[in-house]
């Protein structure tokens, strides 16, 4: 296993599927012109992205596929995104991509299979999700 795909899968792990609590704390593993694209709404740096996914994942689940990569420098996976009760049964699908330079983390790319109005309207159930984290 590459350097990269270590570093890759370490940060998806820590950022998607741990609720991003580490989030914040890993600075060290992106570029300093790190941008974060989604394909619904503006590039943003590593600490809006930060923020997005605190939020994302405190309310939400993300299940993380297999990481690919046939260059070693773009590294690619599907996600589904799932809601807790009563909303379990409402879910979301994308595709992300990770682009590495230098050694560092210096994109993510992510890419939403629904349309504009379900993904407003997901997002809404989001918002107004009655789970309390403890």
């Amino acid at each position: 296993m590459s350097s990269n795909l270590k570093l890759v899968k370490y940060f998806v792990q820590k950022v998607f599927t741990n609720n991003s609590h580490d989030a914040d704390r890993l600075s060290n593993l992106v570029s300093p012109q790190f941008t974060y694209h989604l394909n619904l709404g503006f590039s943003r740096n590593y600490s809006q992205f930060v923020k997005k996914m605190q939020a994302f994942t405190a309310v939400s689940t993300v299940i993380f596929g297999k990481i690919a990569t046939e260059d070693n420098i773009h590294f690619y996976g599907d996600f589904e995104v799932r809601l807790p009760e009563p909303n379990h049964n409402l879910k979301t699908y994308g595709f992300s991509q990770l682009v590495i330079r230098n050694g560092l983390i210096h994109q993510i790319d992510i890419n939403y299979h629904a349309d504009q109005d379900e993904y407003e309207e997901f997002r809404s159930l989001i918002k107004s999700s009655k789970t309390v984290l403890l």
